[in-house]
């Protein structure tokens, strides 16, 4: 949105920015990630002055190919090796450009913090 749009939130602060992301991905969480790219393609012409909404974002979505919300299928853009949304940061850090990795715990550490931790109880 802000390569499209530089004002898109522009001057507003972290947690504000934060907030955003947050509601955003609420309302698109469930569609395919080839969709929502799709409409980001679309969206700059059909809204070529101002950054839509997310209603409006949604709306296009919906229309590009004639969806309905009952048409989503929320599993195709989860990722089974981040454990995240394909269409985030993490995912794109730890599976496409490999900037974070995720923690690799041998069965050998996993044993020896059962045995520490398991004495708590």
């Amino acid at each position: 949105m802000r390569l499209a749009y530089p004002s898109f939130l522009a001057g507003k602060e972290d947690a504000e920015v934060a907030a955003t992301k947050r509601l955003w991905l609420s309302h698109l969480k469930d569609y395919r990630e080839d969709a929502i790219t799709e409409c980001a393609d679309i969206m700059v012409g059909e809204f070529p002055a101002r950054a839509p909404t997310v209603g409006q974002f949604r709306r296009l979505l919906d229309d590009i190919k004639g969806r309905k919300p009952t048409d989503r299928t929320p599993n195709d853009s989860w990722c089974n090796v981040c454990h995240s949304y394909t269409f985030t940061q993490h995912h794109k850090d730890v599976c496409v450009l490999g900037v974070k990795f995720l923690a690799n715990v041998t069965p050998e550490e996993v044993e020896k913090v059962k045995k520490l931790y398991g004495k708590l109880r």
